[in-house]
């Protein structure tokens, strides 16, 4: 079986895009956060700057619905209060890894709101996935299709082709292979 590693070259992010995260919570008035010391339009939205932590889902391998927190800044009142007005906590709630100037974002996580806890600094928000019995999460499937989209950050190609089948046929025709994102079987 042929392996195909990962090198740093091209996998790094260029240092010329902006990155972060953006956390959109379902309340009657929508609240969109970006983890950015100024504003951003975004998907055709104003995004809060707004201090917040994401910690990483937390999945034990035993069976149980992965849960992560995310902490977000209490200074203002604002998200505590936004809280404090529902009658039901179990809101949706997205997290999006996206860059700046572009409108997709590159990672999408659903979660729903199980709980919330707040001090004078955080409020804790405790998130679990969407139960749903037609998606699998974590939401990437092994297979010989390449997942990635077509010319995004993990995809990466910046020739002249205009689409791409996802297969290693086609990353290879592209000059692209190093960045094929699907399992490669020769069974």
């Amino acid at each position: 079986m042929r392996q195909i590693t990962q090198r740093e070259d091209t996998t790094a992010v260029s240092s010329d895009v902006l990155i972060t995260c953006l956390l959109e919570i379902q309340t009657p008035e929508v609240i969109r956060l970006v983890a950015d010391n100024e504003n951003w339009q975004w998907g055709g939205h104003t995004w809060q700057a707004f201090p917040f932590e994401f910690t990483g889902i937390n999945a034990t391998g035993k069976g149980e619905i992965p849960r992560t927190t995310i902490k977000v800044s209490n200074i203002t009142g604002t998200i505590k209060a936004a809280l404090d007005s529902l009658q039901d906590l179990s809101v949706p709630v997205k997290l999006r890894v996206a860059r700046k100037n572009i409108s997709e974002a590159d990672i999408t996580l659903d979660f729903q709101l199980s709980g919330a806890a707040y001090d004078e600094q955080w409020v804790s928000l405790d998130l679990s996935p969407k139960v749903s019995y037609t998606r699998t999460f974590p939401n990437h499937a092994y297979g010989k299709v390449c997942p990635w989209r077509f010319k995004d950050w993990r995809c990466r190609y910046s020739g002249s082709a205009a689409s791409c089948d996802k297969s290693e046929a086609a990353c290879i025709a592209l000059g692209n292979i190093a960045r094929f994102g699907g399992f490669i079987n020769e069974n």
